[in-house]
Order: C-alpha cells, then sequence, then structure tokens
C-alpha cells in the first residue's frame, strides 16, 4: 500500500490473490488515454505514484530518477 496505482488519471481497484490484476472504471479515464496500435494491441497508461524514500526502499532504480519542478 506504499504505491498508488492509476490508469489515465483514474483510481483503480486492485484485485486480491497477487499478481498485477486491477479494475479501473473506464469512465473515470481522461479522454484520449488509451491508444491502439497495430500489433494488435490496446496501450493504457498506468501511473505508480509513491514516495522517493518508498521507491529506493522497495529496490528502485535510484540513478534513473529524474526530478520535475
Amino acid at each position: 500500500m506504499k504505491a498508488r496505482l492509476t490508469v489515465g488519471g483514474a483510481p483503480t481497484f486492485v484485485l486480491p490473490g497477487g499478481g498485477i490484476n486491477f479494475m479501473v472504471d473506464v469512465e473515470k479515464v481522461m479522454p484520449g488515454a488509451f491508444t491502439w496500435v497495430p500489433t494488435p494491441a490496446t496501450v493504457c497508461p498506468i501511473e505508480y505514484t509513491m514516495t522517493v524514500r518508498d521507491f529506493v526502499e522497495m529496490g528502485g532504480h535510484q540513478e534513473a530518477i529524474k526530478l520535475f519542478g
């Protein structure tokens, strides 16, 4: 529970049981967030938001952090 998961800015519901299983109310996703490529595949923005401290503590690549603002 240290990272917040959103899809196109919309909050998600992470399903129990492990793995990467979640649901999102697509009506809350920003318009134009999804796109399609000829693979065929649907591409959607998945965002994880957390503190820098939590990112580093969970083994994140600290050297790849880019600070904005």
